[in-house]
């Protein structure tokens, strides 16, 4: 048993099947490191990337944690924690300190924007770290460790006493990031995360890991809680390193640029692919971005680098409704957009969403006109859900959530349907549910069925990758559950 463990980074148990590692975690314990803390990753993970998770494997998930944790024997648990996540956060920690005596510590974006909601009676929380936690955690493990207060630490709130308000000393800012050492992957088990799916180039059987090379967003959309409008740029060299790094030591064959905004600063892009092509790193690779940062040199800029795939947040086809929701884009931005990948052989990924402030009949007509227009290569469309620390939240919920609701947010198929009458925004009285089915059906078409590359890039990589086995069974896999589908279909049709 490892008793020299300062604190333990746990992934909350509603990501034990997520396929996106658990970057902020990963930076954290980098720099932790590198100040001296011992310092360990607790991400469980179990089943198939991207799988929805029950209520049971959540529990599992919760089991696994606590028995890592008894291992460990922190003195400190870190975990963060997004809204639709509150209350199993509040019971793991609960368990955790019925199990281990440690300090716990929670952060993330719930606590940027309501961390009043961590402290009550009984609560197991006993300090939260608003913004960037590598600063504040150095901080509370140094001061804990020689006995002195944690009073005035930028970004940290302790457990104030029964009736007292808690007092803040500001978000903590992180600005070091060339400073920060490369990501310490052997922590996480990457057997899980690196085997091929569709959740890394989306609808793409892939090996592959998202990375970042900038942290946060310039804009403000009024359903994103994540608006402060604060990027920090990581250096191109290091994001390099690290791709080169992941491709020799776990033969990954793919990546997914996972920044909100990729395609920001012209001239760091150029550095990216320039840097990719010198090192040889011979890979595919997909994005995010928005429509008013792409353009004709981006693309072929791009395309000549791997990349096959671009995602963007279209979000609406209607210029009405894109004002309202502060996007900043337009329609012919939009159209411009997509024509200009189809020209590269880009593939696209468009994500639409009905529901949105104030939606008319007319928006939704232009939505799906839009759609027909841009043909993208496969379309995702889901509700909007106003989260708490969103605009539209503020605008639309009354009365606001309790504690107690934030059970709402992990409603199944929560982006499928009003899970609340308060979260309805439009202003039309249309069956939302129905018009995102067959709107999703009338974009996709085959699609929705079978939706292979014949990009050459892709197949090449395939070929030539040390996981040709894995592939093959993954396809394999595919068309047993494409034939068993078809068959289902036929079986009903007939009524036999």
């Amino acid at each position: 048993m490892n008793k020299g463990t300062d604190i333990c980074l746990v992934s909350p148990p509603n990501r034990s099947a997520s396929a996106t590692v658990p970057a902020a975690l990963l930076y954290l314990h980098a720099w932790l490191t590198k100040s001296d803390i011992k310092t360990k990753i607790v991400d469980i993970k179990f089943g198939q990337p991207g799988i929805n998770l029950t209520s049971e494997q959540i529990e599992f998930g919760k089991s696994r944690i606590i028995e890592r944790i008894k291992e460990l024997a922190p003195k400190f648990v870190g975990i963060p924690c997004y809204t639709s996540e509150f209350w199993d956060v509040i019971d793991l920690c609960s368990r955790i300190k019925q199990a281990h005596s440690c300090t716990i510590i929670v952060g993330g974006l719930h606590v940027s924007i309501k961390a009043e909601d961590f402290f009550f009676k009984g609560t197991p929380i006993d300090i939260a770290v608003e913004g960037d936690g590598q600063y504040p955690l150095v901080e509370i493990i140094t001061r804990v460790n020689s006995g002195r207060s944690l009073e005035e630490i930028e970004g940290v709130i302790v457990t104030p006493r029964e009736g007292d308000s808690i007092v803040r000393y500001g978000a903590s800012s992180f600005k070091e990031w060339d400073a920060m050492p490369q990501p310490d992957y052997s922590q996480l088990n990457m057997d899980f995360y690196t085997k091929p799916h569709t959740g890394i180039i989306r609808n793409i059987i892939i090996s592959g890991l998202h990375v970042f090379t900038t942290i946060g967003c310039p804009f403000s959309c009024t359903f994103c809680a994540n608006s402060n409008r604060k990027v920090n740029f990581r250096p191109i060299e290091k994001v390099l390193d690290e791709i080169e790094c992941l491709k020799n030591n776990y033969n990954i064959d793919s990546f997914y640029i996972l920044d909100d905004t990729f395609l920001l600063k012209k001239e760091r892009v150029r550095e990216f692919v320039d840097g990719l092509k010198m090192r040889n790193l011979n890979m595919v690779w997909a994005m995010e971005t928005r429509v008013n940062l792409i353009d004709e040199e981006m693309a072929k800029l791009i395309s000549e680098g791997g990349c096959i795939q671009v995602d963007f947040g279209v979000e609406s086809g209607s210029n009405e409704a894109l004002r309202r929701m502060k996007k900043g884009i337009t329609e012919d931005q939009i159209v411009k957009a997509f024509e200009v990948c189809r020209k590269y052989k880009l593939r696209t990924y468009a994500n639409f969403m009905f529901n949105t402030p104030g939606e008319t009949t007319e928006d939704v007509q232009k939505t799906t006109d839009m759609m027909r227009r841009t043909r993208p290569t496969r379309v995702a469309i889901c509700l909007t859900v106003p989260f708490p620390g969103t605009a539209v939240y503020k605008d639309y919920v009354r009365p606001i959530l309790s504690k107690e609701e934030y059970k709402i947010y992990n409603t199944p198929n929560l982006y499928f349907k009003v899970a609340d009458p308060r979260f309805y925004m439009a202003e039309h009285h249309l069956d939302l549910t129905k018009l995102r089915i067959n709107a999703t059906a009338r974009a996709n078409k085959l699609r929705s069925i079978i939706d292979y590359t014949l990009n050459p890039l892709y197949w090449k990589i395939i070929v030539k990758s040390m996981r040709k086995t894995q592939y093959l069974k993954v396809l394999l896999s595919d068309f047993v559950a494409l034939l068993i589908s078809r068959i289902k279909n036929i079986l009903k049709t007939y009524r036999f």
